[in-house]
């Protein structure tokens, strides 16, 4: 039996350097978006959020490349070494 599937791509491209994609103001869209669903539209708290997420992101980054990120599934923001 052959199992191939057709390729629905004929290129990928990754953007590993923010040269195509501006992940910075993507985040910053996504959070304000997402703090507006809650009704939460202080741009001061949409700023400690921002940095807070990021701060979060970069250590929850940096636990991957050393492969112990996402080791235990129920990990909560107070096993990230970022104070909050």
């Amino acid at each position: 039996m052959n199992h191939s599937i057709a390729a629905p791509y004929e290129l990928l491209f990754f953007d590993a350097d923010e040269t195509l994609f501006d992940y910075s103001q993507c985040e910053t869209n996504a959070l304000t978006q997402a703090l507006a669903s809650f009704g939460i539209s202080d741009i001061s708290l949409r700023e400690k959020a921002l940095v807070s997420y990021r701060e979060i992101n970069a250590d929850l980054w940096h636990r991957y490349g050393q492969g112990r990120a996402f080791s235990n599934p129920r990990m909560s923001l107070k096993d990230v070494d970022v104070p909050l």
